[in-house]
């Protein structure tokens, strides 16, 4: 029987460099999509068992899981949605909303109103990834989230669509956003934190964070056989 062999102890040497680096920031887990191939569950505790208590997904099935087995965790839903029983089933669960729009966040806000519940959110902004979120002028139209009732406002993200491969893009990218969170709803309303690929960056103080292109010093998590991969992966193995 063939196996997709995870190298669990670079796995954990590679999470252990990237919490070292994010300090005190906050430290999302992107296990999307089955925990890209890996097993959303086994992937998932492994993370929690190594100090990881914040992931992303993309689908309520997802959130529903990790609730599940995680019922202190904070779980962002990373895709929008306006659909009213995903709405319903996301506030249930106590999930991260995101909202690129003021419509989805009126629905939001009408949802967590009938189930007497907050809607936690966080903003997203569309600096080239082309998916969806507020452009980086729009802050003016974001503020009018902030507003709404039952709505909280937690934060505030972008997708660097080139982060490891170009970075004159990734930086035009870190500019727009930049310009986002320097408009009226972040000057004013003041959110917080806004995080930006797992670095904080504190309201007023943008300046002082680090560059946006990440190159860390991460090794591989699979074995070299490649024969010995799954062309759909197994759930997370155990140390070889």
């Amino acid at each position: 029987m063939h196996q997709y062999i995870v190298e669990t102890d670079v796995l954990e040497a590679n999470l252990r460099y990237l919490l070292e680096q994010a300090g005190d920031a906050a430290f999302y887990a992107v296990v999307k999509g089955n925990g890209y191939g890996l097993g959303l569950e086994a992937l998932s505790r492994f993370l929690w068992d190594h100090g990881v208590t914040r992931f992303a997904v993309t689908e309520v099935p997802e959130v529903r899981a990790l609730r599940q087995a995680f019922p202190e965790a904070e779980i962002l839903m990373l895709r929008e949605t306006g659909i009213p029983e995903e709405l319903e089933a996301l506030i249930g669960l106590d999930a991260v909303l995101t909202l690129g729009t003021v419509s989805t966040a009126e629905g939001a806000a009408q949802t967590a109103e009938r189930l007497n519940k907050t809607a936690v959110c966080h903003l997203k902004t569309d600096t080239g990834m082309g998916r969806y979120g507020f452009l980086p002028d729009q802050a003016g139209t974001a503020a009018r989230i902030y507003g709404l009732p039952r709505i909280q406002v937690a934060g505030c993200y972008t997708h660097f669509h080139s982060a490891f491969s170009d970075e004159g893009e990734t930086r035009r990218q870190f500019a727009d956003f930049q310009r986002f969170l320097d408009g009226r709803h972040h000057r004013l309303l003041r959110p917080g934190c806004a995080r930006l690929r797992g670095r904080r960056i504190q309201a007023g103080a943008a300046g002082d964070a680090a560059g946006p292109v990440l190159r860390p010093p991460l090794q591989p998590c699979p074995g070299n056989d490649r024969r010995r991969h799954q062309r759909r992966p197994a759930p997370l193995a155990g140390r070889r």
